[in-house]
């Protein structure tokens, strides 16, 4: 155990340490607990989520968001519909909901298909698509994404 925890923490100096097999090796590991409805997932400092074999996890309001955003950006790129204002109008929702699933579409690919795969952070809310940055390593970081690769 001892040369195990000296390949993964060289700076710990463990190599005159007499443990075996038996001893109990206490780790640190640094996370968070982050609650979704009455769930709690265990989160990274980074934000990931770190459990990543559980079941997809289909989240209807952000897949609908993404599907509508690209549909209406589609109208407004081909002129069928003049603003977001008359989207919102035609569709009974709000402008600034309009707003906002217009702006998935700026979402890197691969953000885009783990929302439709169910393999978003588990945290992950409509919600938190306010502000995106356009960059999309900085959308994974701020998002809870792993970096692609």
């Amino acid at each position: 155990m001892v040369s195990v925890l000296n390949e993964i923490r060289p700076e710990l100096d463990l190599k005159g340490q007499n443990a075996d097999e038996e001893d109990p090796v206490t780790m640190i590991i640094p996370a968070s607990i982050k609650r979704r409805g009455a769930r709690k997932y265990i989160k990274t400092p980074q934000g990931y989520d770190l459990i990543d074999n559980r079941k997809p996890y289909y989240d209807e309001t952000l897949i609908k968001a993404v599907v509508r955003g690209h549909a209406w950006l589609e109208e407004l790129d081909k002129g069928v519909i003049s603003s977001s204002c008359d989207i919102a109008e035609r569709d009974g929702v709000d402008n600034k909901y309009v707003r906002k699933a217009l702006k998935t579409t700026t979402l890197a690919p691969d953000i885009i298909d783990d929302i439709l795969n169910g393999r978003q952070p588990k945290t992950l809310t409509f919600n938190q698509l306010k502000n995106v940055p356009l960059l999309w390593a900085e959308q994974r970081e701020q998002l809870g994404f792993r970096q692609a690769a």
